[in-house]
């Protein structure tokens, strides 16, 4: 049979496993199962290895024809990147934002190795200062919420700093100015501390107002102290935090249930030492959130050998569990978390076609998910950014939002619009505006610089799908054929 080599290629990511072969359909967002054949034919195709096509016999030929036929090795590409709220940006922004983050204080008590807001590893972020928001500044923002809220079904109020309870007076007059305001609708707040302030009345304050209350607490002792010191005497705060969160479970149980731990791991300690944190009787009990440790642009995390080693053996525990073959009780808590979100990050790659008009996957609405409103009143996408950025002021209370910069940010992928159309990981990346950011200005080259991470983490994601499928089928006996558990489609 003669066959046609010059071929257009499909947009999507050959890749093989021990045991099995898979190619991720972009276009479809879905991941598709073939016979190794098949695998090594689609693979030529992608290559434009011409002289390796031509050895395939007409079976395999037939069976790319046939997935074509059916839709699969889709060869579109998207023709315009345009996410798909530009046209409708300014419905969200004026009726429909979800939450504001007030940045109450940029004081903080403490001073945190890593903080973005120190002087000395951050040079392009902000630095700590002794600015506090007024009252005058809070209404404002808190009347302009409800404004732009009108359509949001659970308003919320997050309390940022610095150490938000360096201002508490603040915070307690935003939270029944807020009540008055938002009568009728069931209003909630946030806030993320350092815990070294929470007094017996402040603790009961936060537990009658029902705050979704997150402590920062980076592992026991030996390691929490190593990073998180008083700013005044550069001691460890650790013995403080924990003495604190011991008296919100004896003072209010109920209230402490709610209350979760955000954990910013440093990976040159040991994997195993971290995890001791969890010995303790009140933090076993507590919702425990954690990343990695950031570092300022040019500058890597370094992963000690204990880390990297005790980790992997953790996520290998971890995964069996999910498949019942592991005690979940033997696993860390951080890889518990880990695994947890896995399943939910995998639950995102579902069915969808591109069309013509798409943008990548990576930005929100910015301003919309978590407005961020500065000591002055200044606004910024969330409080993840850099302030001191032109590119990510989106406006202010007295100038409003600039729809123009939100649209800039929000159809990033037009920096690189040839690069993202071609790109495999196009639903699956990551990337925001906060990644395209140098000197105050939206760069294609930075953005450009990050373009592998977001791959990298794309691919994670599909390979763990593939990894929880392949241990259901062979491990539990779960799902005998590849539509038994109703994720992937199989060419034989």
């Amino acid at each position: 049979m003669e066959q046609q080599v010059k071929q257009s290629k499909p947009l999507i990511l050959p890749f093989k496993t021990p045991l099995g072969f898979y190619f991720y359909e972009t276009n479809r967002n879905e991941i598709v199962a073939v016979n190794e054949q098949l695998y090594k034919y689609i693979d030529a195709v992608i290559k434009d290895n011409e002289q390796e096509i031509h050895q395939f016999g007409e079976e395999v030929v037939r069976q790319y024809g046939d997935l074509k036929d059916c839709g699969y090795l889709c060869t579109n590409h998207v023709k315009e990147i345009k996410h798909p709220a530009t046209d409708e940006l300014e419905l969200f922004l004026e009726r429909k934002i979800d939450s504001i983050t007030l940045q109450v204080t940029q004081k903080c008590n403490l001073r945190c190795s890593y903080c973005v807001y120190s002087e000395n590893s951050y040079p392009s972020q902000r630095s700590h200062s002794e600015k506090m928001m007024s009252f005058e500044t809070a209404k404002k923002a808190v009347d302009f919420y409800f404004m732009h809220s009108m359509d949001t079904k659970q308003p919320n109020i997050s309390f940022y700093g610095g150490e938000p309870f360096l201002n508490e007076e603040l915070i307690k007059q935003v939270v029944d100015y807020a009540r008055r305001v938002f009568e009728g609708r069931n209003i909630t707040f946030t806030t993320t501390t350092n815990a070294t302030l929470l007094t017996d009345d402040l603790i009961d304050y936060l537990a009658e107002n029902k705050f979704n209350l997150m402590i920062s607490l980076d592992g026991p002792k030996s390691i929490h102290n190593q990073n998180r010191v008083f700013a005044a005497n550069k001691k460890g705060s650790y013995d403080t935090v924990i003495r604190n969160i011991k008296k919100i479970w004896e003072n209010h149980p109920e209230f402490a249930k709610t209350v979760s731990i955000n954990m910013v791991i440093n990976p040159e300690n040991s994997y195993e030492e971290i995890n001791k944190l969890f010995n303790d009787r009140y933090i076993r009990k507590m919702r425990c959130l954690h990343s990695i440790v950031e570092k300022d642009e040019g500058e890597t995390v370094n992963y000690s050998d204990e880390y990297v080693n005790e980790s992997l053996y953790n996520q290998f525990l971890g995964i069996l569990s999910t498949v019942g073959r592991f005690k979940k009780a033997g696993v860390g808590k951080t890889t518990i978390d880990e695994i947890e979100n896995m399943e939910h990050e995998i639950q995102k790659i579902r069915y969808g076609v591109l069309g013509d008009v798409a943008a990548p996957g990576g930005p929100c609405i910015p301003g919309k998910m978590r407005l961020f409103i500065n000591c002055k009143g200044e606004f910024y996408p969330c409080e993840r950014v850099n302030e001191i950025s032109e590119c990510m002021n989106i406006g202010s209370l007295d100038r409003g939002l600039d729809k123009d910069k939100i649209n800039s940010l929000l159809n990033i992928g037009k920096l690189t619009e040839d690069e993202c159309r071609n790109c495999w990981a196009f639903t699956q990346c990551i990337l925001c505006g906060k990644k395209a950011d140098k000197d105050g200005k939206l760069s294609a080259e930075k953005k450009r610089k990050y373009c592998q991470e977001s791959k990298r983490m794309a691919f994670s994601k599909i390979k763990n799908k593939v990894l929880l499928f392949e241990l259901k089928r062979h491990l539990s006996g779960e799902g005998n054929s590849l539509n038994d558990v109703n994720i992937f489609r199989e060419v034989k």
